[in-house]
């Protein structure tokens, strides 16, 4: 081993350098784990979808299209970056604005439901049926 100090050459396994008595110090690089591209990308797309998503509810279909596949690319992107051992903070922003959006329609579905069977019983009584 040689001695980051002095350059002196040292037997393996020595702890101090024989020139110098420093401490001989192997380098120890550490590995940063780095976000796979698949993931950041799916990440920004799930983002991007899932805000789409909130005003697309009122129209159905456009609206559900895009939560499904902001959902579904949030998944996908929160594995990936699992998989490295990171967190994707777009996917996983994504996938909490998936989340609200579905108990929003669901309590507006439901709202709709019990308000709206009263309200149609209101005007077919109206028209005389």
């Amino acid at each position: 081993m040689i001695c980051k100090f002095c350059g002196a050459e040292n037997p393996d396994g020595a702890t101090v350098c024989g020139n110098c008595n420093n401490y001989l110090v192997e380098e120890y690089v550490e590995e940063t784990p780095v976000m796979p591209k698949a993931a950041k990308i799916l990440g920004i797309v799930s983002l991007v979808f899932s805000i789409l998503a909130v005003p697309g509810t009122c129209l159905v279909f456009p609206g559900v299209i895009s939560w499904l596949v902001a959902l579904i690319t949030s998944i996908i992107a929160k594995k990936k970056a699992k998989a490295v051992g990171l967190v994707s903070k777009p996917a996983k922003a994504a996938f909490i604005i998936s989340i609200v959006e579905l108990v929003v329609v669901v309590v507006g579905v439901l709202i709709l439901a019990i308000a709206g069977g009263g309200l149609i019983a209101t005007l077919l009584s109206k028209v005389g049926m």
